[in-house]
């Protein structure tokens, strides 16, 4: 399927264009994009578009259209220009490249995520969700709310250190989590804009991203280090990508174990 065709089948899709110019910028800013589509299956179905800006959006909620695309005719796609503000915060993980990188980068870490690994990872999500309980007692008894989002990702990259990196967060969830959340939003945010300045001009956003990339730069970088300098055997995924080579056979560097480990942290 080569892209004329893509755009040419694209078109004939059931789908609505919005407003002049923005598309459906303007309804995805008053009730965000999940409701948005929400309200658009109900009358479209399972495969529609709509239009964000200039860009063109195809929407898949079938079972089968995302086994045609992830699966079955996952060459057919790329992981172009859509990927762009993801690459921003991952780089070049498994989310974002393709062809025999993603091919050979995903043979390297598919043993983590065997259906043994799996069913070992289970206690330590358990621990950990019982030790959030735990930390809720006393709010609960003092009648105080919980942001639940700062609350889940917490718990989310606290369960990912354990099982996949072999350590405990502990005070580090709490500013990576508040990272991701800052540096998600801002890419959300451009996502939905129709220009965006380059991250290099200082606005507030760009430099709260910044700092936030920053932040957890140093938090996986120090993961890393920590680890080269640990004698111990570990069998986890951090030991199979310090250990593993590229598709040319050299030792993965230091970014791309660093991207790896950031598209870990933000799958969740």
């Amino acid at each position: 399927m080569n892209a004329q065709t893509t755009q040419s089948t694209a078109k004939e899709l059931p789908g609505t264009s919005g407003w002049p110019l923005v598309g459906h910028i303007p309804d995805i800013s008053r009730k965000g994009l999940f409701e948005m589509i929400a309200s658009h299956r109900e009358t479209l179905g399972d495969i529609f578009r709509f239009r964000l800006g200039k860009k063109e959006m195809v929407v898949l909620i079938h079972p089968e259209h995302i086994k045609h695309t992830y699966l079955t005719h996952r060459d057919n796609y790329r992981k172009d220009e859509a990927y762009d503000n993801i690459r921003i915060l991952v780089g070049d993980g498994l989310l974002t490249v393709q062809d025999e990188q993603w091919r050979h980068r995903r043979r390297t870490m598919q043993p983590a995520f065997h259906r043994d690994s799996i069913i070992a990872m289970t206690e330590e999500m358990k621990d950990a969700t019982l030790d959030l309980l735990k930390e809720w007692e006393p709010r609960f008894k003092a009648d105080q709310s919980v942001d639940i989002y700062s609350e889940m990702m917490h718990v989310t990259l606290d369960i990912i250190g354990r099982t996949l990196f072999n350590l405990r967060l502990n005070d580090k969830a709490d500013r990576s989590a508040e990272a991701f959340s800052i540096a998600l939003e801002h890419i959300s945010e451009r996502g939905n804009n129709l220009f965006n300045l380059p991250l290099s001009v200082p606005t507030p956003g760009n430099i709260r991203f910044r700092r936030s990339i920053e932040l957890l730069d140093k938090l996986v970088y120090d993961i890393i280090e920590d680890r080269r300098k640990n004698d111990k055997e570990h069998h986890d995924l951090l030991e199979m990508l310090l250990k593993a080579t590229d598709e040319h056979g050299e030792l993965l560097t230091q970014k791309t174990i660093r991207d790896e480990l950031v598209t870990m942290f933000l799958a969740g």
